[in-house]
């Protein structure tokens, strides 16, 4: 994964761009590519990928889909591919490595993503897949957070409990 960094415009702080290269037969299912929240990520063809028709699908809601506002885990959307700063269209045929798929990451949470090869509808399943993890932003100092785990099997009988939690409760 290589991280690069750009300027959106005069006057304004760089926005990082993250890329993840898509390799053929590469399922880093057991890997979890961590993203800050407003950064984009760029899926970019490796050259394993070379001559091949690329479909590139992910969970992440991108920018326009409908029902932006609601996410479902087994809904994937498939990404447009850009050439050159043309729309290229869903499916790609690798023919450089220029072309990429790019979201703006806005939504925290864990997504996975996956492609296939020759058509949308490719019956021999996915060729490479991944997940990646957007961080989410905490409206509240770091040292204002308060977790406290409670063990059932600690506090006595159920008759105790209002007692032995009150001083959680009165926490907040």
């Amino acid at each position: 994964m290589a991280v690069e960094s750009e300027a959106e415009g005069a006057g304004e702080a760089p926005r990082d761009v993250r890329v993840l290269t898509l390799n053929h037969g590469e399922h880093l299912d057991s890997t979890l590519f961590r993203f800050e929240r407003g950064c984009r990520l760029q899926f970019s063809p490796g050259t394993s990928l070379l001559g091949r028709k690329v479909f590139l699908y992910t969970n992440y809601v991108p920018d326009g889909a409908e029902g932006e506002a609601e996410f479902v885990r087994n809904q994937y959307y498939a990404l447009e591919w850009r050439c050159g700063g043309a729309a290229a269209g869903a499916g790609l045929l690798v023919a450089d490595d220029e072309a990429h798929c790019e979201l703006r990451l806005a939504r925290a949470g864990s997504f996975h993503y996956y492609f296939v090869y020759d058509s949308a509808e490719s019956r021999v399943g996915p060729q490479g897949s991944g997940w990646f993890h957007v961080a989410p932003a905490l409206g509240v100092p770091l040292d204002g957070v308060m977790c406290q785990t409670v063990l059932a099997k600690c506090l006595g009988p159920l008759a105790r409990w209002p007692g032995v939690l009150r001083v959680a409760r009165e926490a907040g």
